[in-house]
C-alpha cells in the first residue's frame, strides 16, 4: 500500500480526539456558566413511616433523622434540575420477623417456628437526582430517584416465638453470639450476624409547603440482604413509605 494510505487511520484518530477535546471544553463551559443560575442550600431533615417485608408480620416503624445539601442547577427556569446528599440516622423497629438466625444442628434452614422483635439503627447516604417543576399548583414539586449506602451501626434481636418452649436472651444482631444449649439440645447455639453494609434505592416527592420548608413523601428500599443468610431463608429486605419535612437554609 502506498505510504499516504498507511498515514490515514493516524490522521482519523487524532481528528477524533479533537473532537472529543472541543467536545468536552464545551461542556466545562457551560458547567462553568451553570452557577450564575443555581442555588445551592442545606439543613436539617427528618422522616417517619412504615417498614414493611414479607417475614416482617405488620407494619413496623421506621425513623430518619441528619442534614442534607442539594444544588439546583437553572433555578429560574419552569424545571430546574437538583442534585441532593444526605446524611442520615436511621432506626427500624419490627415487632415481628419470622425468621430463624439461630444455627443448630436441632434445626432446618427454613424452620419457621421462629419469630422476634427486631431493633436496627445505621448510618445512610442517599444520593439523588431529580427535577424540580417551578409553576405546578402555584408552588415547587420535585422529583427524585437516586439510591443510597448505609452501615449497620447496632441491632438487637428479642425471639418471642421459639420451637418447643426455648428461650433466647435479648442479642445484638451485629455479632456472632454463642448461646450455651439445654437438655435436648446439647452444643451452642450461635446466632447469624447482620451484615453491617446496605445498599438501596431511594424515590421521593418533594413539596415547597411554605418558604424554606419541604415536605416529601420517599421510599425507600433495601437491595442487600440484613442477614447474608444463604439458604437460611426467608432473605428480610426492609422496604420503608416515609413522610418527611426538611427546612433550607
Amino acid at each position: 500500500l502506498p505510504r499516504s494510505d498507511l498515514l490515514r487511520p493516524a490522521h482519523s484518530c487524532h481528528s477524533h480526539k479533537n473532537y472529543l477535546l472541543v467536545g468536552f471544553a464545551i461542556a466545562l463551559l457551560t458547567l462553568c456558566a451553570l452557577p450564575v443560575k443555581a442555588q445551592f442550600e442545606f439543613g436539617p431533615t427528618a422522616g417517619v413511616g412504615a417498614v414493611m417485608d414479607k417475614p416482617i408480620q405488620g407494619a413496623g416503624l421506621a425513623a430518619d433523622l441528619g442534614v442534607s445539601a442539594r444544588y439546583t442547577f437553572l433555578k429560574d427556569a419552569p424545571v430546574s434540575i437538583q442534585l441532593r446528599l444526605d446524611a442520615t440516622y436511621g432506626y427500624l423497629y419490627a415487632g415481628s420477623v419470622c425468621k430463624n438466625v439461630i444455627q443448630h444442628v436441632r434445626f432446618g434452614q427454613q424452620d419457621d417456628r421462629f419469630a422476634f422483635a427486631w431493633q436496627d439503627h445505621m448510618i445512610r447516604v442517599p444520593l439523588t437526582v431529580g427535577v424540580r417543576l417551578n409553576n405546578v399548583l402555584g408552588g415547587k414539586v420535585s422529583l427524585r430517584l437516586g439510591g443510597y449506602y448505609g452501615r449497620g451501626i447496632a441491632g438487637k434481636v428479642r425471639y418471642n416465638k421459639t420451637p418447643e418452649g426455648l428461650s433466647f436472651p435479648e442479642f445484638d444482631s451485629y455479632k456472632s453470639n454463642a448461646i450455651k444449649g439445654v437438655a435436648g439440645y446439647e452444643g451452642n447455639f450461635i446466632t447469624l450476624a447482620q451484615n453491617e453494609h446496605r445498599a438501596g434505592v431511594l424515590a421521593a416527592i418533594d413539596v415547597n409547603l411554605y418558604k424554606q420548608l419541604d415536605l416529601s413523601l420517599y421510599y425507600m428500599g433495601d437491595l442487600v440482604d440484613s442477614w447474608n443468610s444463604g439458604n437460611f431463608k426467608p432473605a428480610v429486605k426492609p422496604n420503608a413509605l416515609k413522610l418527611g419535612l426538611s427546612y433550607w437554609f
